[in-house]
């Protein structure tokens, strides 16, 4: 989302496809200038060397079968001219269109078409041959599904394709279009030389364009994302006649703009889309169901700003649709609910991460919109899931992501019949598919152990097909729903992103950093090697979101940055001009302070401490725009600093904010506990094998720390660590997570002697000897009763 395109990105490469399909032209009989040739004959000559075309041409226009059309034509082959071949191409082309029957298939399997075809190429080779005739080949097979062959060669569009770079310059707008639909609609990539030839026929005729001609062929030069000339575009936004445009042709060009969005961007866009956008809202009545879907898409995915008058009057024609009676489609409500998804008012950055708040919640909407589209969305997920039964992988996992970015959690019945789809469709699902379906229901936290079962499987099995911003929401979505994929699940991934990291931005990188940390996976120490030396030779700037995260996900694993990549975020934060924001301020003063009180600590982590408070301009005064879980992380930071080289530093920036500080950690800790069957567990053979004077789940030092079970006489504290507590690699090894290293040496400071207990280790035993032995040989004989 991808948006997906995702959205995704899911929602730039949408998952349910952008279904754009268009129709050509048909063909119709223009004044053509006369050749040389023809001037010099008289007018009885003209029609004696002309006489017999035409008449030929009556004979096949007026064949109402197409088993009437191959007998005439047969019996005509031999007298075809090139005029004649096109006719035969344009009434196949109608019959095609008419849906008279599979006549694509028909023709396919038939003789007779073999030898039209052999026809076809003798008179296309033919110099004299029009170019009105060469279009409407082109166009014809179009209708008739006759794309070149995927294997071998094929004769036939070979001598065509010579034919159209020939004669595209002398065809007519209508010519030009229809030849530019044809590879649009058998998907088809133009070679160089035709697209350029349609291209420098725009620039040159633009003006002579009908609305319909001009949009479809601009619609059909961007089908596969490909970037047409700036003049091109320059003469195409100028030329283009909005106010005349119906719903058909505003779709178009919104689909068009959507493919080339983010490529380049270019001034006067948005001026232009704003126009698109105006002329289509006053006529938003005229278009149909499919029309209205793709033209959001379109819009949305093209970046245009969406302003709160434009979002109310969306939001109520898309609710009338949704419960009226010509009720939208699951593919059409799956366009709809990604473009609801995708709309912003502004440039944001976005991060492929489970928890980051919906792009509308960016747009400055008043309430009576923001209930306006909550309202439109309810409508969507009744009707989407009253015909469920319907719908593709396509649509179920793009319906998935949409809802996931506007934070809508829909209904428990929605969610499981869902699930029933999806798990049932589930090998027909994508890469992309998989990507938008797990990131759904991870980043809404739905109950889905089902889908993650079998989506996981299906990952495994075509992980090959996955981009790495596939390969992030997955991770993210694993990550949210706290889903184990196991090590060497996360070793298939940080190999197969490494085939591509040669390629990565630097926010690739945080990324890859961020959704392993999540995941608690260790990465192989040759991968973090290159991602701290790759991402400090990255051309584009740090942001405080990829510095911050960085930082956390190197402290999480406990894994100290490389040098290159320290230098690198130290020089980023020196020659930055604004100070970070709030939230990401505290996440790198947090990480560099733990990375910073580790053994292996480097004096670079110390210098970015420092450039860091130099930017955000030293002491904190205010705790306003500060949470309680970063109150609670810059608490941990004062109390870690204590007797580090940057002691001085850490309390001098966070002085004025330490009371609030201590309060809401001091919250934190008071609140009830849950206390793990583990603990319990080990709790009870404590005291069997006559352990005395202990505490479950205790408060330490005035209650700076709750410890799952604490000696107080003895100081000593038994950690029982469970999962969340290690970091993972490929072998199974297990490590101390950034956190939990953090925590011990803070009870090791203040006099407390910490034994560990890890999930592992007690899960291996299976008796009470095992166990009660084990827990003495930690212990000693103190706190056993002689």
């Amino acid at each position: 989302a991808r948006a997906s395109g995702g959205a995704d990105a899911a929602a730039v490469e949408t998952s349910s496809g952008t279904r754009d399909e268009g129709r050509g032209e048909t063909p119709t009989t223009r004044a053509t200038p006369m050749t040389a040739e023809k001037k010099k004959m008289g007018k009885k000559e003209r029609r004696a060397a002309f006489g017999p075309s035409v008449a030929l041409n009556k004979e096949l226009m007026a064949c109402e079968t197409l088993e009437a059309l191959a007998e005439t034509s047969r019996r005509v082959a031999r007298d075809m001219s090139a005029v004649n071949v096109a006719t035969t191409y344009g009434k196949l082309a109608r019959f095609a269109r008419g849906g008279r029957g599979k006549v694509s298939e028909e023709i396919k399997r038939s003789e007779w078409f073999a030898e039209l075809e052999e026809r076809a190429m003798e008179k296309l080779g033919e110099c004299e041959t029009k170019a009105r005739a060469v279009a409407q080949i082109a166009w014809a097979c179009g209708y008739l599904d006759r794309g070149r062959h995927l294997h071998g060669e094929d004769a036939f569009w070979d001598e065509l394709e010579r034919a159209i770079e020939r004669e595209i310059s002398k065809c007519e707008p209508q010519g030009a279009s229809n030849v530019a639909w044809a590879y649009a609609k058998l998907e088809m990539r133009m070679p160089n030389g035709i697209r350029n030839a349609i291209e420098k026929h725009i620039v040159q005729n633009a003006s002579a364009y009908k609305p319909f001609e001009l949009s479809i062929t601009f619609w059909a030069l961007t089908k596969f994302g490909d970037i047409p000339t700036e003049e091109m575009l320059d003469v195409f936004e100028r030329e283009m006649r909005l106010q005349s445009c119906g719903s058909q042709e505003l779709t178009n060009i919104a689909s068009a703009y959507a493919r080339i969005s983010g490529r380049r961007v270019r001034q006067g866009t948005q001026g232009f889309l704003k126009e698109l956008a105006s002329n289509a809202f006053t006529i938003l009545h005229e278009f149909d169901n499919t029309e209205l879907a793709m033209f959001l898409w379109g819009l949305s995915n093209a970046g245009y700003y969406l302003d709160d008058d434009d979002a109310m009057e969306i939001f109520k024609v898309v609710e009338r649709r949704a419960s009226g009676a010509k009720r939208l489609e699951p593919q059409q409500i799956a366009l709809i609910t990604g473009s609801f998804a995708t709309f912003t008012d502004d440039v944001t950055v976005t991060h492929y991460d489970c928890e980051t708040g919906s792009p509308l919640s960016h747009l400055r909407m008043s309430a009576q919109t923001r209930a306006a589209l909550k309202s439109a969305i309810v409508a969507l997920e009744n009707t989407f899931l009253a015909s469920i039964a319907k719908c593709n992988m396509d649509d179920l996992s793009y319906v998935m992501w949409a809802f996931a970015h506007l934070e809508h959690r829909p209904s428990d019945e929605f969610v499981r019949r869902l699930e029933e789809e999806a798990i049932d469709k589930i090998e027909e699902a994508s890469a992309k598919n998989l990507s938008n379906l797990l990131y759904g229901f991870g980043t809404l936290n739905l109950a889905g152990l089902g889908v993650f079962t079998h989506a996981m499987f299906c990952v495994s099995q075509k992980l090959e097909e996955f981009t790495p911003v596939g390969i992030f929401m997955v991770c993210s979505a694993l990550a949210s729903s706290n889903y184990d994929p196991g090590p060497q699940m996360m070793l298939q991934f940080e190999n197969k992103l490494m085939k591509s990291a040669h390629a990565f931005e630097s926010q690739d990188f945080t990324e890859f950093l961020r959704v392993f940390a999540r995941l608690r996976y260790m990465l192989a120490d040759e991968t973090f090697d290159f991602i701290g030396v790759s991402s400090a030779k990255t051309l584009d700037r740090f942001d405080s979101y990829r510095i911050s995260m960085t930082l956390w996900s190197h402290a999480t694993l406990c894994a100290q940055p490389h040098d290159a990549l320290l230098a690198r975020i130290e020089d980023e934060i020196r020659g930055s001009a604004s100070q970070f924001k709030p939230q990401n301020f505290v996440l790198a003063l947090w990480s560099l302070v733990l990375l910073g009180s580790l053994e292996d600590a480097r004096d670079s982590v110390v210098r970015v401490l420092h450039a860091l408070v130099k930017l955000q301009g030293g002491a904190l005064t205010s705790s306003e725009d500060l949470e309680d879980a970063q109150l609670c992380s810059l608490y941990m930071a004062r109390l870690t600093s204590v007797g580090k080289p940057f002691e001085e530093l850490i309390l001098g920036v966070t002085d004025g904010v330490a009371d609030e500080c201590e309060r809401a950690w001091l919250r934190a800790k008071a609140q009830d506990p849950t206390i793990s069957k583990v603990q319990h567990h080990i709790g009870e053979v404590l005291r069997e094998i006559g352990a005395q004077d202990f505490e479950v789940e205790a408060l330490v030092e005035g209650g700076k720390i709750r410890s799952d079970i604490v000696f107080p006489n003895s100081r000593i504290v038994v950690e029982v660590d469970g999962p969340h507590h290690y970091s993972r690699d490929a072998s199974g090894r297990l490590r101390e997570l950034g956190q939990t290293v953090m925590r011990n040496n803070l009870l090791t400071s203040w006099g407390w002697r910490v034994v560990i207990v890890p999930y592992a280790d007690w899960g291996d035993m299976l008796t009470i000897e095992e166990k009660a032995s084990y827990l003495r040989s930690l212990l000693g004989d103190e706190v056993f009763v002689a």
